[in-house]
């Protein structure tokens, strides 16, 4: 008779696997039904690009618009809303708490272009833009999913070093059973016996085991204690020099906004401006005049320092009447998110970082409008930062002020900015970084400044090398400030003092164990291991 296996928990595996699919099949098909949308229709008004103020959704809107913000909302934290393409209260109150968060005014009841600038980071292609609702993840969405930690790892002879006692007894291991083989060899059998284990036999035998364990243990502690007692002071000097970083940086962006601000209220040149603008013949000879003067004031202007950003000016409809690239004039710049539009009244906005699609670089853009002494508004001066520019500044602030940390060759400060979900750009103009990024930067010190955590720590940097480094989340320009330095040329010190005392310990545990044996050995076998004498000598006459 044949005896079956019972399949009770194959059946409840396969009932679950089903159940499983049928879930997973549901739920796709649920994410492409079209009902939701079926009869979405867009409200609002045809949207003025050239003023970031302007309405572009509100509450009671439906439509695909609402919908991508709704999930463009729930991609940036919980709770999580239905994304039915309806603005209702619940969005209105997720949009309140975005905008509170980036110091906007909370009005949760309208979606302006500077609410589309804190969601989003890319520029907005069109009110009707929407996002897949499934599919599979991309190559860069999966290589930022499996990336790995960052821990710093030990050097290599780190990890030999507790393998030193090992390999010493197995070398005494052969070294004995060698001698035992020899020694049998060259003695009867007859003459032998169980040899006496003494104290100073065990002393002998075992003392370059004892000998390479020690100096392997106190040349690891050494070693670790030594980068204890060097990683503190650096620690405080990377500090110290963030600080003053942070300082120059704030100062930069404050004197790229006073420049702005300058072009656009300065009363020498508002008569030229409105000359320029309004001109209805832009190649007669007074609005040449009113060029020409322009470009002479943007040139000797000193408020912007060292730095050369690119300026426009333009109208109230976005054409480009002047501008320091002249294959910009006479084309329509459309003032989108991208562009951190502020005024005289209120000049502390957060700076919007995009790509550049000249460069493939970060870069901001500052925008204003300029004012009439009526009031009235002439139109808008444009300005492209020269961020390499900031770049350099940063890097020099160290060596300006001679700080010991800054003078070390491995020493480097860099920002890193992010124009995208998925992507951590640093700042600077560099062609080469960027090719050999092409999919941005990524390391524990720059994920934890970028969600907004500022330390400092141990890691392996953008380039898998092992530093220690100064994270810091610099929330007012929207940009990570990180301050590092390359762990091996701090631990330098540790490594040489331990291994010289790996040196001087092999060699007095070689020199100690050589004497041990040629000293302690002979009386040890006279006393312990010396044949018996011959068993007729051992014999005694009896008495007759």
């Amino acid at each position: 008779m044949m005896h079956h296996k019972p399949l009770g928990r194959n059946r409840l595996g396969f009932v679950l696997g089903l159940a499983a699919l049928t879930a997973l099949l549901g739920g796709l098909g649920g994410l492409a039904t079209p009902e939701a949308y079926s009869s979405t229709v867009l409200v609002t008004e045809a949207a003025d690009l050239n003023d970031p103020g302007t309405i572009l959704l509100q509450q009671g809107d439906r439509g695909p618009a609402v919908a991508t913000l709704q999930r463009l909302l729930n991609t940036l934290g919980d709770p999580e809303l239905d994304d039915d393409g309806i603005y209702g209260p619940q969005t209105a109150v997720r949009i309140a708490s975005l905008q509170r968060t980036y110091g906007q005014t909370p009005d949760g009841d309208q979606v302006t272009w500077q609410t589309w600038g804190l969601i989003w980071a890319e520029p907005w292609v069109g009110l009707y833009r929407s996002l897949p609702t499934a599919g599979p993840l991309t190559a860069a969405e999966q290589k930022a999913q499996t990336a790995e930690d960052g821990a710093s790892p030990s050097p290599l002879w780190l990890i030999l070093m507790p393998a030193i006692p090992l390999l010493g007894g197995a070398l005494t291991y052969w070294k004995r059973r060698l001698w035992g083989v020899k020694t049998m060899s060259a003695t009867p059998r007859s003459a032998l016996k169980p040899p006496t284990k003494g104290l100073k036999s065990v002393v002998v035998n075992y003392f370059p085991l004892l000998g390479l364990a020690l100096v392997s243990t106190t040349a690891f502690g050494v070693y670790i204690f030594m980068r204890g007692q060097l990683t503190a002071p650096v620690k405080v000097d990377l500090e110290t020099l963030a600080t003053a970083q942070t300082t120059a940086v704030n100062t930069w962006f404050d004197q790229q906004r006073q420049g702005v601000l300058s072009v656009a209220t300065a009363p020498d040149i508002l008569p030229q401006i409105e000359q320029l603008v309004t001109a209805v013949n832009r190649q007669s000879p007074e609005a040449q005049v009113a060029y020409e003067a322009i470009s002479t004031y943007l040139e000797t202007l000193p408020e912007f320092g060292t730095a050369s950003p690119e300026v426009s000016l333009l109208t109230n409809g976005g054409i480009v009447v002047l501008s320091s690239d002249a294959s910009r004039e006479g084309q329509y710049q459309p003032l989108q998110n991208t562009t951190t539009y502020f005024t005289q009244e209120d000049p502390n906005q957060v700076p919007n970082l995009y790509v550049s699609p000249l460069t493939g670089a970060l870069q901001i853009t500052f925008a204003t409008p300029v004012v009439n002494t009526d009031g009235s508004r002439l139109g808008v001066i444009a300005i492209d930062l020269d961020l390499s520019t900031l770049q350099e500044q940063v890097s020099q602030v160290g060596q300006d002020e001679d700080a010991p940390i800054a003078s070390r060759p491995s020493q480097q400060s860099y920002l890193v900015g992010r124009a995208s979900r998925l992507k951590n750009q640093i700042l600077s103009g560099d062609e080469e970084l960027l090719t050999a990024y092409p999919e941005g930067v990524n390391s524990r010190g720059i994920r934890e400044a970028i969600g907004g955590t500022s330390g400092t720590d141990l890691y392996l940097n953008y380039d898998k090398a092992p530093v220690i480094g100064v994270h810091r989340w610099l929330d007012q320009h929207n940009l990570a400030l990180m301050v590092e330095v390359d762990q091996g040329e701090i631990f330098e010190p540790a490594r040489q003092i331990t291994q010289r005392i790996l040196i001087v310990g092999l060699v007095l545990t070689a020199l100690v164990s050589v004497l041990l044996r040629r000293f302690a050995t002979p009386g040890i076998l006279t006393s312990e291991s010396a044949p018996p004498a011959p068993l007729g000598d051992q014999q005694q006459s009896s008495p007759e």
